[in-house]
């Protein structure tokens, strides 16, 4: 499957209705602050749970999702405390498998965006990689589209 590049305002009516009706599966990095992910998960009301899954997610080193409360799913830091998963394209390949599985498995929503944010403790370069080799070779029955934003 071919990722599109998002063109539309993240913040926008429709990006933000076709969240909220599940419509639209948004993945980001787990990092709190001024970030896409907290956007979203502040609209879905998720509040501390939020910073918890942040927590475990980045602590754990696995993908989380908070499928049926949202839409929404987090990837690990490639950089957190000791750990340093940069250039690993096995860790990072494991992440996107494991958001595909929820968007197969769980959320089946039409259209999946990927916002990754520029960062130093995120491989965002190695995250689009992956991403682009995996979704070449997805079957994904339930997905129509695949969006990014580029970081």
């Amino acid at each position: 499957m071919e990722i599109l590049k998002f063109y539309g305002i993240l913040g926008g009516d429709a990006v933000a209705e076709d969240y909220s009706n599940k419509k639209l599966h948004i993945v980001c990095a787990a990092m709190n602050g001024l970030t896409f992910y907290n956007v979203f998960a502040d609209r879905a009301g998720l509040g501390p749970v939020a910073d918890e899954m942040t927590k475990k997610v980045n602590q754990n080193n696995e993908t989380g999702t908070f499928w049926p409360k949202a839409a929404l799913s987090i990837i690990p830091l490639s950089v957190y405390n000791d750990r340093n998963d940069v250039g690993n394209r096995e860790v990072m390949r494991k992440h996107i498998k494991d958001v595909f599985l929820a968007q197969n498995k769980y959320v089946k929503s039409p259209n999946l965006l990927f916002a990754f944010e520029a960062r130093s403790d995120f491989d965002n370069d190695l995250a689009m990689e992956v991403l682009e080799e995996e979704a070449a070779q997805l079957d994904c029955p339930h997905t129509q589209a695949i969006y990014f934003i580029p970081g």
